[in-house]
């Protein structure tokens, strides 16, 4: 019936380091800005959601961890496949 027979319980252990973390990410076309990311579980769809700010100049706060383009778009991606999209 699934191509993936993982369940919400794997899907929230394999991302569990991630939720309830804040990231920064800088802006590609200027790296005078840079961008917030929060990660929360969505529980009704049962996935990580990806809340971005808007780009803010200057530097992040030092303790804030930076985390990759690529990685933000697979956690997208899997919140389009929750929806349907995909």
């Amino acid at each position: 019936m699934y191509d993936n027979p993982r369940n919400h319980v794997d899907i929230k252990n394999i991302h569990k380091g991630l939720i309830g973390q804040t990231f920064y990410i800088r802006c590609p076309d200027d790296e005078r800005y840079y961008k917030t990311v929060y990660i929360s579980w969505n529980p009704w769809k049962q996935v990580p959601q990806v809340h971005m700010s808007n780009p803010v100049y200057g530097d992040p706060d030092p303790g804030t961890k930076s985390i990759s383009a690529g990685m933000i778009s697979q956690l997208q991606m899997q919140m389009n496949r929750a929806k349907g999209i995909c």
